[in-house]
Formats: structure tokens, C-alpha cells, sequence
């Protein structure tokens, strides 16, 4: 799965700092970007096969 947490905040504050871009826009657009592509990913989490998933916090 890309790294789209990372790219996005990467663009994001490129964004903010390079380009004067207003935060609460640059936030907006990453959140919204993460979002679509987590959503149209085929990802599954592999956690619960984890040896100690059953002591993780919740």
C-alpha cells in the first residue's frame, strides 16, 4: 500500500511553507486525499495475526 499518510503530509506542508498556503486549506486538502485513498484501497490489516495482538491497548 503507497504511503499516502506520508505523501500527503509531505505535500501538505510543502504547501504551507514553500507555497503560503493557508493551514487550515492545506490540512483540509491532505485530510480529504488520505481519506479517498484509504477508502479506495484494497488494504487489510494484518494486526490480528500479530503473536501479542491480544495485549495491544485499546
Amino acid at each position: 500500500m503507497p504511503s499516502t499518510v506520508e505523501t500527503n503530509v509531505k505535500i501538505m506542508l510543502e504547501n504551507i511553507f514553500y507555497n503560503k498556503e493557508d493551514i487550515t486549506k492545506a490540512l483540509i486538502e491532505a485530510e480529504t486525499a488520505i481519506n479517498e485513498d484509504l477508502a479506495n484501497s484494497d488494504f487489510i490489516s494484518q494486526e490480528s495475526k500479530y503473536k501479542y495482538e491480544s495485549e495491544a491497548l485499546r
